[in-house]
């Protein structure tokens, strides 16, 4: 079964649903209704039922806007800084200059590591080593 067919079925269902929801609604505001006029006149049964059916359909207006708000993007201001920190000048010097094809070398270093265990862990190794070496002595005595 391909993709087209599925989703048109599901968005006939959904719609069956919301329709049979719709439905269902209106069955109890007709029963609010109802209800109302034991106690009030026709006219203000009838104004109290619609305005309830319009306060429900506010509140659930406000909810699904507040679900449906895109979240903001967490990221962490002093990750770029630490990383332009951890970059040797003669690195950053030719990403700058070089910029399409540092961008291509990311790419196949990231190929690289996600597709092969050996790859990634030759990478580790090559990351680890440099990483120790930058690693300025009273540093290591501290921790």
């Amino acid at each position: 079964m391909s993709l087209i067919p599925r989703l048109k079925v599901r968005t006939i269902g959904v719609g069956l649903v919301g329709l049979l929801v719709a439905c269902a609604i209106a069955w109890l505001a007709f029963a609010a209704y109802l209800g109302l006029t034991q106690v009030l006149e026709p006219v203000w049964a009838a104004m109290a039922t619609g305005g309830g059916c319009l306060v429900f359909a506010l509140v659930v207006y406000w909810i699904f806007a507040v679900v449906s708000r895109p979240k903001a993007p967490q990221s962490s201001p002093g990750l770029e800084a630490l990383m332009q920190q951890a970059a040797d000048p003669l690195v950053r010097d030719l990403i700058v200059r070089h910029p399409d094809r540092a961008s291509l070398a990311a790419l196949a270093l990231g190929v690289a590591a996600g597709s092969s265990q050996t790859a990634r862990s030759g990478i580790l190794t090559i990351v680890e080593s440099v990483l120790a070496s930058e690693v300025d002595p009273e540093e290591q005595r501290r921790s």
